[in-house]
């Protein structure tokens, strides 16, 4: 299949690194897969992109277009797209009532077939629209070759950690609200009374090829959000065996399922959260059993059946 991908770029002038490495799951498969990026955010940067996207669907015939999150989604659909494919990402459907209303025109009356990432996320669109189109959950896949278990000691030793202290990973940007940054930090400071060394690392400007040795080189991966789509940090830890303390957000709960030393909060209660957090690290477990419980997330199996969907 020829397949145009079109995506947002992200502020380091790259695409997604998640949707990149889904794409290149399926340009493994044997499919020809081209990129159109929207360069610029605001009304005036979508506008220009839409503009130059109509041209390229004028000038090429396509299998596919699959568009990520649903701005590129609506521009595609007004830049006349045919046989479109619309992944819509958690911030999506839990946005303002405006990106509600719009997003619900759209499934409504235009977009035939819809990705979402979580079962969460299609119960919210179900609330606010009469869904008669194709949606299905797809969760975003793990890359399984990069993300696996390394030695601790060794992983600190390359990136300047401290052999000896307690390190919980923080998996997320503190600069988005939504994260509960500022959660994660009150947790660490009580925490930091105690008879540990505690410290509480970002994974903020990591290249994505040193990503996996943050989350190796941790104790324990803490998730304190209000909301998520399906965080690939967690499927990340799980593959990479890591503990992990999470609030229930978006389908952390079936990734994680009964998996030991992976925690699960019901809400974003700091009293719970510290005591989780002391039950793995004074427990010295340094490896669950995460990556044999997601094995059906791997990237080729995603990519099969993404596949299968574009071909139905």
């Amino acid at each position: 299949m020829k397949i145009l991908v079109v995506s947002r770029l992200k502020p380091n002038n790259k695409i997604s690194i998640i949707t990149h490495r889904q794409m290149c799951s399926i340009q493994k498969l044997g499919h020809n897969l081209i990129y159109f990026s929207v360069d610029k955010g605001g009304l005036f940067g979508y506008l220009s992109a839409l503009i130059k996207l109509r041209k390229i669907l004028r000038k090429n015939n396509f299998d596919v277009v699959h568009a990520h999150y649903s701005l590129c989604g609506i521009i595609s659909t007004l830049a006349g797209a045919e046989h479109l494919v619309v992944s819509l990402m958690g911030s999506d459907v839990k946005n303002s009532n405006v990106n509600k209303f719009i997003i619900k025109y759209f499934i409504e009356k235009k977009w035939a077939k819809v990705i979402v990432k979580s079962e969460e996320m299609l119960s919210a669109i179900k609330a606010y629209s009469k869904v008669k189109k194709e949606i299905i959950v797809l969760p975003n896949g793990v890359d399984f070759e990069l993300f696996k278990p390394l030695k601790k000691q060794n992983v600190r030793k390359q990136i300047g950690w401290d052999p000896n202290a307690k390190v919980i990973l923080f998996g997320s940007d503190p600069a988005r609200t939504e994260k509960r940054y500022d959660n994660a930090e009150k947790v660490v400071k009580n925490m930091r009374v105690q008879e540990y060394k505690i410290e509480l690392k970002i994974l903020k400007d990591v290249a994505p090829e040193n990503v996996p040795l943050y989350i190796n080189g941790a104790d324990v991966v803490l998730l304190t959000s209000d909301r998520e789509g399906s965080p690939n940090i967690i499927k990340e830890a799980m593959a990479c065996n890591i503990p992990i303390v999470t609030t229930k957000v978006g389908d952390v709960e079936m990734v994680i399922g009964n998996t030991p030393s992976c925690i699960i909060i019901e809400e974003n209660n700091l009293e719970l959260i510290t005591s989780a957090l002391w039950n793995i690290l004074s427990s010295n477990i340094e490896r669950t059993e995460g990556r044999e419980r997601i094995k059906w997330l791997s990237n080729e199996l995603i990519a099969k059946k993404l596949v299968d969907f574009y071909e139905k």
